[in-house]
Order: C-alpha cells, then sequence, then structure tokens
C-alpha cells in the first residue's frame, strides 16, 4: 500500500468520548486487497478519504478492548462528516454506527452523492449491481432530496451487508450480494 499524504489527530474528550479526525490522500490499497470487480469498477487509487468521527463510551473500549462490553455500555460511533473520492465515487456524510446484539457492526450514514447516474452505471458495469439494481438506485437518487452536493441517499450496513439506497452492495469481508 502507498499513501501520498495522511493526517490524524484524536483528542479524549470530558464526556468520555475520544474524537478522531483523519485525511487521506493518494491512497493506493494493495492491489491483493481490492476485490477484481471493486478496482475494476472504482480505481486503484483512491483520491481522498476524511473522517471526522467521535467514539462515545471510550473508557469501556480503551479499558480492555471488548466490543461487546463497549456496545453493552451505549457505545457508537458517531461520523459528524465523511467524504469519499475513488473513481465513479464522490461521497459525503454523516451519521452513527453501532453494533449489534451479535457484536456485527451495524449502522447508517446519509451520503450525498454527486453522480448518481455514473455511479450506478459503475457499479453494473463492474458486476457489482444488476442492471435492476441499477435502475433502482437511479429511481432512489431521483426521488431524494437533492442538494448543492448531491442526492442525499442511505448508506447502511445491517446483518453484515452493505447497502446504498436500495440495493446491496455486497457483504462485509465478502463478496456482492446482487
Amino acid at each position: 500500500s502507498f499513501v501520498e499524504r495522511a493526517l490524524w489527530s484524536a483528542e479524549i474528550m470530558p464526556d468520555d468520548s475520544l474524537l478522531a479526525q483523519f485525511d487521506i490522500a493518494g491512497l493506493a490499497p494493495n492491489a491483493l486487497a481490492l476485490e477484481p470487480q471493486v478496482a475494476m469498477a472504482f480505481g486503484t487509487s483512491i483520491q481522498r478519504v476524511r473522517l471526522n468521527a467521535s467514539v462515545q463510551q471510550w473508557t469501556a473500549l480503551a479499558t480492555q478492548g471488548d466490543t461487546r462490553e463497549w456496545a453493552l455500555a451505549g457505545g457508537l460511533v458517531d461520523v459528524t462528516a465523511a467524504e469519499l473520492e475513488w473513481g465513479a465515487a464522490n461521497i459525503t456524510g454523516n451519521g452513527v454506527f453501532d453494533l449489534d446484539d451479535r457484536s456485527r457492526l451495524q449502522g447508517n450514514l446519509t451520503v450525498n452523492v454527486t453522480d448518481p447516474d455514473t455511479l450506478a452505471d459503475t457499479l453494473v458495469a463492474a458486476d457489482l449491481a444488476s442492471a435492476e439494481s441499477g435502475q433502482a438506485l437511479r429511481l432512489a437518487a431521483m426521488m431524494a432530496p437533492r442538494g448543492p452536493e448531491g442526492s442525499s441517499l442511505s448508506f447502511r450496513i445491517q446483518n453484515e451487508i452493505v447497502y446504498l439506497g436500495p440495493i446491496p452492495l455486497g457483504r462485509l469481508g465478502g463478496t456482492p450480494q446482487d
């Protein structure tokens, strides 16, 4: 892997949260770590990834590193700002993630997609989504609130499946679901 530029800061706050920020530019992940369809769809270099988040109940997580205890204590990650520029994916958003009762990541970001048509075409061309799913994404984007940063869609993780709007993109650590 290669990183052109990386900035990172973290601070433990009085409310027992960890405020973390990072900004990475020119990230070229190891080609072996990317699924071939993902590399085909978006390329092998991520232009920018930025995240501002607060990890709630930090002491419960940092003391033992036990995510289950952290979740029981009310632990969650509040993403106040996220940005991804990677090929056809130009996305910003915010939301909350936590763990389900089986200690699996779950949550929802409200994301702004700058060009949902191009993103849908890219996902379909790379076999990451079916033609029907591409149409569903376009329709969801047409019906979604639109602002200067793009169409507002849901990006969610539920039962280890990743969704963008109405379409499943794949499993965490697995293959596409379409």
